[in-house]
């Protein structure tokens, strides 16, 4: 943040008035600035700790993390025990009263559901929740499945996040839940998928083919040299000679490519089926790649050079 007095960065925040103010010239940037951690106390001759009042804003669950909750003590009696866990009931009903945050709550309790089975950590998860909480308020999500739009927001996270998840693992892990068939709901998810982008005009980017040879060469077992190999022949195609590939499927093609150059005992079927391309058609394109390739090193220095 830059003071917009006097275009200095030395801008300091005070926690206890919430103002940002500039320590060069003075000003009051902004005041009143809402905190949306967790609230901290500290004692005269203590280090700061957390207090109990709350654990701040928290996306992923349907009241924001903001409603309160209580547990039955045991040292009471069976009668003000029953007249509390009556208490609780209408409570934890009084949280969802209509049924779009009825619907809200089982939205995410499936999305934290789905987070757990592949693994998702909590940042991207947050990302998730928010995407779908837009697509709610823009009426997306009526006449969908539930759980196929959740799929479709994580899978759009992680593409902004930068993360190397596919459609195809997503899919598969509502299919497992759910009981859906694998590649219908993979279809569906990328039918999601393209309308999320196109009304949120999410500013999603193409994932690196590097990214997916790091993460499926560990998945093979193959050495480093393999992969660094792969990453050498990733970076002598042109671009505009790539972009025609799907990443994945360039993936593929590379971590063959290395394990051929290097003699690794790693077949072609290995390599498809841990990637989850064909077999015929990493065959056609590998042999493509090599024949490209032998044709550069061919070349003399000075064609390259003019080219």
């Amino acid at each position: 943040m830059r003071c917009y007095s006097c275009n200095s960065e030395s801008v300091f925040y005070d926690h206890y008035r919430g103002e940002f103010s500039c320590t060069r010239c003075g000003l009051v940037i902004f005041d009143r600035a809402l905190e949306s951690g967790p609230e901290w106390r500290t004692k005269v001759g203590e280090s700061g700790e957390r207090a109990d009042v709350g654990s701040g804003i928290d996306y992923t669950l349907h009241d924001l993390g903001m409603g309160s909750s209580f547990n039955l003590p045991n040292d009471v009696s069976p009668a003000n025990r029953a007249r509390l866990r009556r208490m609780r009931e209408i409570q934890k009903r009084s949280k969802t009263i209509g049924w779009q945050e009825r619907s809200l709550r089982e939205a995410m309790i499936e999305l934290d559901k789905i987070c757990e089975d592949l693994s998702i950590p909590k940042g991207i998860k947050t990302e998730a929740s928010m995407i779908y909480r837009r697509a709610k308020s823009k009426g997306l999500t009526g006449g969908r499945n539930m759980s196929q739009v959740l799929a479709a927001a994580i899978f759009l996270s992680c593409r902004l996040r930068g993360i190397a998840r596919t459609e195809g693992e997503v899919s598969d892990s509502i299919a497992a839940r759910y009981g859906f068939e694998s590649k219908k709901c993979e279809r569906t998810i990328r039918r999601i998928v393209r309308a999320l982008k196109c009304a949120l005009q999410l500013d999603v980017r193409r994932i690196s083919p590097d990214e997916y040879i790091d993460k499926y060469s560990t998945k093979l077992g193959i050495s480093r040299a393999s992969i660094e190999k792969a990453h050498q022949i990733h970076q002598k195609f042109p671009r505009k000679f790539l972009q025609s590939k799907s990443p994945l499927f360039l993936a593929a093609i590379m971590i063959y490519l290395g394990v051929k150059e290097t003699g690794e005992l790693v077949t072609l079927k290995q390599v498809a089926d841990g990637v989850g391309v064909g077999v015929s058609s990493l065959s056609q394109n590998a042999t493509q790649f090599k024949k490209i390739i032998q044709k550069d090193l061919n070349e003399p220095t000075s064609l390259k050079k003019r080219i």
